[in-house]
């Protein structure tokens, strides 16, 4: 299908194969934009059941416009084949991250994780679960950012159910115990699925690990997950207590929502000593993926839907790590913090802007000062002028002439040479400088 072009979109690239169907890096003809097309495997697209999971993914999806979920662009049929075309991530999954970096220390992994929680929220606060959070479908964008991705499974809470009774959605080794049960998902089933992912984060480890789902299953039920000292983790009390808190069997022990847990982990951080960022980013581990090419990574193989996600090669850095603050009123409540430029803002004050104004006006004045006196200056010259040269005028004697003979003229009544016009001319343009100067001196001492 390389090349052909669906609806206004061409097909550019096969990322791989998901639990739904194939996905397609794809570009939007109309904008030239680089686009995710998923579409619906052909051999289940008759089935309805699966259509009406296609379809309310879509639905979901077009609802959530939140900054930590994928986006969706558009979602139609052509032929007998459903596409689903969302936004292209650049980056790398979690999942990823992980393989090729190690565990993660707590100081980085455990921010990294509440901003996790932080994308998750908005969907839960609008009813809708994911039903199958794993590394694998959390992305980590080249520009620093945090989506999840994936609610192929998903559904809304209270909705008509679109799978059948006794079947298990999600991936094995991070569902929860009343899941696997047959019971009914809800959000503390999310949180549960959000703690095997911090312990793996900082162990590299899951809680319950075999080969067999069947030991996988019943240790989700009956077994309490090992501490991370098992694996040589070290981590603050307070952080072990609520990845604890989140895999506990009962729904009830577990945190009610990712706001609650979010706030137990900055707790537990700022009790063991951590401090939020102000200037500095936070980075993530670094790895070598030996070029540049785009790569495409899928999913565990186990009983959910996979994902698979495209990203450029490089080193990632997450820049802009944690959330900016809303206000100076929430500077300490958890999740939040700020960066360089708006740390400074917030520092100043209404004497800041007073002093600032008072500056200004100082400058200003000052200005106006030194203007005027130089104008002032410049207007008392050509009034000197004007005066030395009015005698000439009224019958001085001209310059070169012997005082004899101007004394002469004078007495005996005989008129002395008449001045020629370029000193007359001269005389009055002395005469208008020197009222002007006079007019604006009249005008200073008012």
């Amino acid at each position: 299908m390389i090349g052909q072009v669906i609806g206004q979109y061409r097909l550019v690239e096969k990322l791989g194969e998901g639990g739904m169907g194939a996905v397609y890096k794809g570009i939007d003809t109309m904008v030239e934009r680089e686009v995710a097309i998923k579409m619906l495997r052909p051999d289940i697209a008759g089935q309805p059941e699966l259509v009406e999971r296609f379809r309310t993914e879509a639905i979901m999806l077009a609802k959530l416009n939140s900054p930590g979920i994928a986006t969706l662009y558009n979602f139609f049929r052509q032929g007998e084949d459903y596409f689903m075309v969302m936004e292209f991530l650049a980056g790398r999954t979690l999942e990823q991250t992980l393989l090729n970096g190690g565990p993660m220390a707590w100081e980085r992994g455990v921010p990294l994780f509440c901003r996790i929680l932080q994308s998750i929220e908005p969907a839960h606060r609008a009813g809708i679960l994911h039903r199958d959070i794993k590394p694998a479908n959390i992305m980590l964008t080249d520009r620093g950012g945090v989506k999840v991705m994936d609610f192929g499974i998903a559904r809304v809470l209270g909705a008509a159910r679109v799978t059948r009774v006794g079947r298990v959605i999600g991936t094995m080794q991070y569902i929860s115990p009343e899941r696997i049960q047959g019971a009914e998902a809800d959000i503390p089933a999310d949180i549960y699925s959000l703690g095997v992912v911090l312990y793996e984060m900082l162990s590299c480890h899951l809680p319950f690990e075999s080969v067999n789902d069947f030991e996988i299953m019943r240790s989700h039920i009956h077994a309490p997950p090992p501490a991370l000292a098992t694996y040589g983790v070290s981590v603050p009390a307070g952080v072990e207590r609520a990845i604890m808190k989140a895999l506990a069997k009962r729904t009830p022990e577990r945190f009610g929502s990712c706001s609650e847990m979010e706030a137990a982990l900055w707790s537990a951080m700022q009790a063991a000593g951590w401090r939020r960022p102000v200037t500095a980013p936070m980075t993530l581990p670094q790895w070598n993926t030996g070029s540049g090419a785009d790569h495409a990574f899928t999913g565990h193989a186990g009983g959910g839907a996979e994902t698979v996600l495209a990203g450029e090669g490089g080193t990632y850095s997450a820049a802009g790590a944690l959330r900016e603050q809303a206000s100076d009123s929430r500077a300490s409540e958890p999740g939040y913090s700020t960066t360089a430029a708006r740390s400074l803002l917030d520092r100043l004050t209404w004497k800041h802007y007073v002093a600032a104004a008072v500056l200004a006006l100082a400058l200003g004045a000052g200005a106006m000062l030194a203007f005027h006196s130089l104008f002032r200056g410049s207007a008392a010259q050509p009034s000197n002028a004007g005066q030395s040269a009015r005698p000439a005028v009224q019958g001085a004697p001209a310059p070169g002439l012997p005082q004899s003979s101007a004394a002469d003229s004078s007495s005996n009544g005989n008129p002395g040479p008449e001045p020629d016009a370029k000193a007359q001319e001269k005389a009055k343009a002395s005469e208008q400088q020197r009222r002007r100067a006079a007019a604006l001196k009249a005008l200073d001492e008012k």
